[in-house]
């Protein structure tokens, strides 16, 4: 979501909008022509316990969220789901300002009882107002959109695919640079290398990916990402921990991997998955990512995901990487180029946040 955000905030800057970005502060903030990064202090204490992503604003952010509405012609809200997201939704309200939410969130998929309560009784309370009522809402994807579906009666919706850098996740032009990808990461040369790239927390699959790595010793497994969950404790020797990866690096990785594997139970569209695709990695992932876009299941190959027996999840995991049902990786390709092209992404919003300034006052 981070990096999607990015990517929108560098677009707005090139067509000559003036852009403050404000997000939660978790570290060192991307370097944006005209500084337009304004981090908001707060905790991430949600995250540190349960994996889910949910920052907790300091006090302090109330005064900083409400100057930057204040002097916006356009709030533009990145997921109802967040305390931010509600503060300048408010502020939005006080001020009488247009707003565009960007939905990535449907259905609540964290395993953490707790966490989806939480969710759920902030998705009565503040998110389908906000869906509701905003002046334009674009959604990431078909299965976020069908979770809504009849909340939103009226107003400008668009469904728009995250972007992404299709020159930067790239496919390797010889078998050289796989190899020195490799070495370059601090990973085999030789052997079958399987990649897991996000958040390393048991909703998005870790626990699957650790009962893989001792069903399969023949593959080496690359582990990308930051999380609760400290993969080194499992002490499996075909396991790699990488830890935060820049974006240069995860292309080089999927590049250079036989697969990459993601066993999420859900997903709302699963940029690391067109990722793989765009560099001409096979993909094994859940029958769920199916419903962000059918259209994938002639491109990847999928599995049954249960992550209440992930053993046996595992093994379903550990049988797809031995098929032979591998699809033309220039073919998949091309569908990402297609559907995610930074071009195609940006000229969507540009119209979307056109269509908003031209209308009358904001309700």
């Amino acid at each position: 979501m981070e990096l999607a955000c990015e990517r929108l905030v560098r677009d707005l800057i090139s067509d000559g909008h003036n852009v403050q970005w404000l997000a939660h502060k978790d570290g060192v903030l991307p370097d944006l022509p005209s500084d337009p990064c304004q981090p908001i202090a707060g905790t991430d204490i949600i995250y540190n316990i349960a994996g889910v992503p949910a920052p907790v604003p300091y006090p302090s952010a109330i005064g900083h969220i409400v100057r930057a509405v204040r002097a916006a012609d356009l709030v533009v809200i990145v997921e109802a789901n967040f305390l931010i997201s509600v503060m300048a939704y408010a502020a939005a309200g006080l001020f009488r300002k247009k707003v565009l939410l960007i939905q990535h969130v449907g259905e609540p998929s964290t395993l953490s009882r707790l966490a989806r309560l939480a969710m759920r009784f902030g998705e009565a309370l503040f998110t389908r107002r906000m869906v509701r009522n905003a002046d334009a809402v674009v959604y990431i994807s078909r299965s976020v959109a069908q979770y809504f579906e009849g909340v939103r009666k009226q107003g400008l919706t668009q469904m728009i695919n995250h972007s992404i850098d299709v020159d930067l996740f790239d496919m390797a032009q010889t078998a050289t640079p796989k190899t020195a990808d490799r070495a370059s990461l601090g990973l085999p040369t030789n052997g079958k290398l399987a990649c897991f790239v996000g958040r390393i927390t048991e909703s998005k699959g870790i626990l699957v990916i650790q009962h893989l790595a001792r069903q399969r010793p023949d593959w080496t497994i690359a582990i990308a990402g930051t999380g609760p969950i400290n993969p080194n404790d499992w002490q499996l020797s075909n396991v790699v921990v990488l830890g935060q990866l820049h974006q240069a690096e995860v292309a080089q990785l999927y590049r250079c991997s036989d697969a990459m594997v993601l066993p999420s139970q859900s997903e709302s569209f699963s940029l690391v998955v067109r990722e793989a695709m765009a560099c001409g990695c096979r993909v094994v992932c859940g029958e769920q990512i199916l419903e962000t876009d059918p259209r994938l299941q002639d491109y990847i190959s999928t599995v049954p995901i249960d992550l209440e027996d992930v053993e046996r999840t595992a093994g379903y995991f550990a049988i797809a990487l031995d098929s032979d049902n591998h699809t033309d990786p220039m073919r998949a390709r091309e569908y990402v180029v297609n559907q995610c092209s930074v071009t195609k992404t940006k000229t969507n919003y540009t119209g979307v946040i056109e269509k908003i300034l031209q209308s009358g006052t904001s309700n």
